[in-house]
């Protein structure tokens, strides 16, 4: 069922391509890294090119383009997963989430795992060998325990989270219009960006807005903002975890010039912050 949607999506792909250019020769070009792949890929025993969820499906996501599988499976682990984790941590500290913050708490030198539920207001403590466990109990007693040090990691790498949420910002846009956006030069840049997830350009957090409050709430995982005066289309991306969350994340116009992207997706998300009560 899953290759047979795929030689569907490529069907549609392959000609749109085809009206883009005089050379597609029954071809689709990857939306993340435009290498050329014919439909042979697909049936490959390990396929070249593979159904990629625009939206991680641990997110809620349905809607799917192709991709090839160097890009599904690296910004699958680079980017997506911290996306996920962002989330569920989020949610874990809103008190929403089923998934308890993990940490290490040190103890007279001993380290141990920990775990605390916001929700159920738990705090856990576990590992270690017997007798350690008996050598701190001791000192608990024997109130020779002076300070405690705790320390919990949420698990993520905020810009390779944000890079995530642009790119499903940048597969919806394809998604809609095409080969005719990402072959633009516009479009050039934003794919440039999502490349470099070890690299991430300074203020990328700046290009990414979380949204309550959210009314009218649509039903669709993917709404679109035009904001022509700017040149600029924003992506109201839901994400479903314990509950709903929305996320902006600006793509410019493919008339945008290069050199103009990043001010563009400045001003687009301030704009539209500016024009929401929350």
């Amino acid at each position: 069922m899953a290759r047979e949607r795929a030689h569907s999506i490529f069907a549609e792909l392959s000609e749109d391509l085809g009206r883009m250019t005089t050379n597609s020769s029954n071809s689709v070009l990857c939306p993340l890294c435009l290498q050329a792949y014919s439909e042979d890929a697909i049936d490959l025993e390990e396929p070249e090119l593979t159904e990629e969820h625009i939206i991680p499906e641990s997110l809620g996501g349905k809607l799917v383009t192709l991709s090839c599988k160097s890009c599904n499976s690296t910004h699958g682990s680079k980017l997506d997963a911290h996306l996920v984790q962002m989330v569920r941590s989020q949610n874990s500290l809103a008190g929403l989430g089923t998934v308890p913050l993990k940490g290490r708490i040190g103890i007279a030198g001993n380290q141990f795992p920990a775990q605390f539920d916001v929700r159920s207001r738990t705090f856990r403590v576990g590992g270690g060998s017997p007798a350690v466990i008996d050598e701190v109990n001791g000192m608990f007693q024997k109130g020779s325990i002076e300070s405690m040090d705790l320390n919990f990691s949420l698990g993520y790498i905020p810009d390779r989270a944000y890079l995530a949420l642009l790119r499903i910002a940048y597969l919806a846009i394809f998604r809609e219009l095409g080969y005719r956006y990402i072959l633009s030069p516009a479009a050039g840049v934003v794919r440039e960006i999502i490349s470099r997830s070890d690299h991430p350009p300074a203020g990328l957090g700046d290009l990414i807005a979380e949204l309550r409050n959210l009314a009218p709430v649509s039903r669709e995982p993917l709404q679109f903002v035009s904001l022509g005066d700017i040149g600029a289309v924003v992506a109201v991306i839901t994400l479903l975890t314990d509950g709903k969350r929305y996320y902006a994340a600006p793509m410019p116009d493919p008339r945008t010039n290069a050199d103009k992207v990043l001010e563009t997706l400045h001003t687009a998300i301030g704009v539209l912050l500016s024009s929401r009560p929350d």
